[in-house]
């Protein structure tokens, strides 16, 4: 997640990747460097072979790997496996897991202070 503001850039990122004493709050404020070209865009790996719900593998890496502006149009998610998928997860684990399209790590769970069905609506 990214939004620029004022010449910076907030990006969310998984406070065991940073000096925990530095870190007061989420999200961490970044200059631009934080963007610059890596082994592949702006990550060091492409995204994960095997994404979920059907997602397709080459517009995820190209939103999230050589991408600055804009992502998948507003109703991508509506023609993936997600809602079906997603009601699934929920009813076994009662919580649903998103995890990073490049690491594979845990971003985090939903819905949390809401119902399923504002969380699809906010989707």
């Amino acid at each position: 997640l990214q939004t620029t503001l004022n010449k910076s850039i907030y990006i969310m990122i998984e406070t065991d990747l940073l000096d925990k004493a530095a870190v007061k709050k989420l999200p961490v404020m970044a200059d631009e460097s934080i963007m610059a070209p890596k082994a592949h865009g702006t990550s060091a790996t492409p995204v994960q072979a095997n994404l979920r719900w059907g997602c397709e593998n080459k517009l995820a890496d190209r939103i999230c790997n050589f991408n600055r502006h804009y992502a998948e149009h507003s109703s991508y998610w509506t023609e993936t496996s997600f809602l079906a998928d997603a009601v699934d997860e929920l009813e076994k684990e009662k919580q649903i897991q998103f995890y990073d399209s490049n690491s594979g790590k845990l971003l985090f769970s939903a819905p949390k202070g809401r119902t399923w069905d504002q969380f699809v609506k906010e989707s």
